[in-house]
């Protein structure tokens, strides 16, 4: 499990001018990303100050309450409540009670000290912060950085934004460890590719890690494509599979459930083909090809 932190200092001397309707919409931004962070195993972790804080002379309660997603204010509430403790000296699990004590060191151009705060626990786990901009009334956590000096040292680490869901969302994908399949399905949600009915054995599975690569760039090729693109593209060669119809020929695809779907197929290297079928807007990936011999022969 990794870990992203959530800047508490943005909670602080918020503009009141703030409507209800703003600041809701911000703890809804933040029950969709608590729900999905372990798609990408990754944790947010609250100060346990937080429940302290208000908005409008209104308590973070008060708006919870107003969420319309019953169990989105569970998720919230619990996790206010009883925040995880913050640092172990375990490097990968938190004990209750325990900080950790990095001594001298405060935020870059500031005389806030990191003393026992998120920030300490940050630099010891090297995890990324996340603010909320919309309400951060400090500009040293308005970049894209938050830079922390210390007496012998100086690190850097990345801020990102819950207003930019998707440059947090990239950033978890390439710094989440899952296995290939899984980074795909999420990697190429709402894009023309669907890793949903791959087979394992004609799958990643059956790759390794430079082939990995290869059919990764070559799937970001085409997420990023029109359909009118693809059908043209030279150096996808995306064209009809004609299954072979004698027994006696190689071939795949003859058979249920595939036997009268149309398959495609599409070049990944000089030798290595993706095959699959289009329905709509979307290409369900289906099998992996790496001698060319299937291709051979239709």
């Amino acid at each position: 499990m990794k870990y992203l932190f959530l800047n508490h200092f943005a909670f602080e001397n918020i503009d009141n001018s703030k409507q209800d309707e703003e600041i809701l919409k911000i703890f809804n931004s933040l029950s969709y990303l608590l729900k999905n962070l372990k798609k990408f195993n990754h944790e947010l972790i609250f100060d346990n100050k937080l429940s302290l804080f208000n908005f409008n002379s209104k308590s973070i309660h008060y708006y919870i309450k107003l969420m319309d997603d019953k169990d989105a204010r569970v998720l919230l509430i619990t996790k206010i409540q009883k925040p995880t403790p913050f640092c172990s000296d375990s490097f990968d699990k938190y004990y209750e009670d325990e900080n950790i004590v990095l001594g001298d060191c405060v935020i870059d151009k500031t005389n806030i000290s990191i003393l026992e705060n998120f920030l300490a626990c940050a630099i010891f786990l090297k995890s990324p912060i996340l603010t909320i901009k919309s309400i951060c009334q400090s500009n040293y956590f308005l970049d894209n950085t938050i830079r922390i000096k210390c007496n012998d040292f100086t690190v850097t680490l990345d801020n990102f934004f819950l207003e930019d869901i998707e440059h947090l969302k990239n950033y978890l994908l390439e710094n989440s460890d899952l296995k290939p399949l899984n980074y795909c399905k999420l990697k190429f949600q709402e894009t023309n590719l669907n890793f949903s009915l791959i087979e394992d054995k004609y799958g990643f599975d059956s790759l390794n890690s430079n082939q990995i690569k290869e059919f990764l760039n070559a799937f970001m090729e085409f997420s990023k494509m029109t359909w009118e693109d693809i059908i043209k593209s030279d150096g996808l060669e995306y064209k009809q599979y004609n299954k072979p119809k004698k027994l006696k020929v190689l071939g795949w695809f003859r058979d249920a459930p595939y036997k009268n779907t149309d398959i495609y197929k599409f070049r990944i290297t000089q030798k290595y083909r993706c095959f699959g079928y289009r329905k709509g807007n979307e290409f369900f990936i289906l099998r992996f090809e790496l001698d060319h011999k299937i291709s051979d022969q239709g």
